[in-house]
């Protein structure tokens, strides 16, 4: 019962925050409907961000406490990132050809977001390469952290160096909400999927199957 209550809430918030993108929002001064594109962009940044970090976290809790949980959180959690990441870069690509005219740039923020997704590609085919559960678990653990540096890389490239990047689109307060609700359903989503990836992946290995 308390699971279907909080996907009838999570999709409420989704449907309310594509309808509020897609139709209440106002046009953007410059970029006119084309801006729309950032209100999916944006939660899926968000969340290919917190995914990773997750995972990172996930592997020095395995580490600290080798509890077997732990790995089938930052599992689910990296198969979740890798998907909100792959769309944070489609989505962005179709941003900056419709704001730029440009099908790829090698602007530092795309490019380090492009080089995190990869080393998350990599614990995904490190996981599938391993065959003792343990090993497994303790090896994508390590990777997980070290290759969590290119986390803060991709977050701050735009900082660090020039960037074509938009920092801020100059969003009116409509739109400011717009952006809240979308990512906070996003997250519920998120929240959703890593519940169901980590029963699946018990059921899993209870039936002697891959993980």
């Amino acid at each position: 019962m308390l699971r279907r209550l909080f996907f009838i809430i999570l999709w409420a918030i989704v449907t309310a925050g594509m309808y509020m993108a897609l139709v209440v929002s106002p046009p953007a001064a410059v970029l006119g409907d084309s801006y729309r594109i950032f209100f999916f962009h944006l939660p899926n940044a968000v969340l290919a961000f917190f995914s990773f970090t997750v995972t990172a976290v996930s592997g020095i809790m395995y580490l600290r406490t080798k509890n077997i949980a732990w790995d089938y959180t930052g599992s689910g959690s990296v198969k979740l990132g890798f998907v909100f990441g792959g769309l944070a870069l489609a989505t962005g690509w179709a941003f900056s050809y419709e704001a730029w005219g440009t099908r790829w740039s090698w602007d530092p923020k795309v490019v380090a977001t492009f080089v995190m997704w990869f080393v998350y590609i990599g614990y995904i085919m490190l996981r599938r390469s391993v065959d003792d559960e343990t090993r497994k678990a303790r090896l994508c653990a390590v990777y997980a952290i070290v290759g969590y540096v290119s986390v803060p890389l991709a977050y701050l490239s735009s900082r660090l160096a020039y960037s074509l990047h938009p920092e801020s689109i100059g969003l009116t307060e409509i739109m400011k909400m717009t952006a809240v609700i979308m990512v906070a359903g996003f997250f519920l989503l998120y929240l959703y999927l890593l519940w169901f990836q980590t029963r699946l992946a018990r059921l899993l290995r209870l039936q002697g199957l891959e993980t």
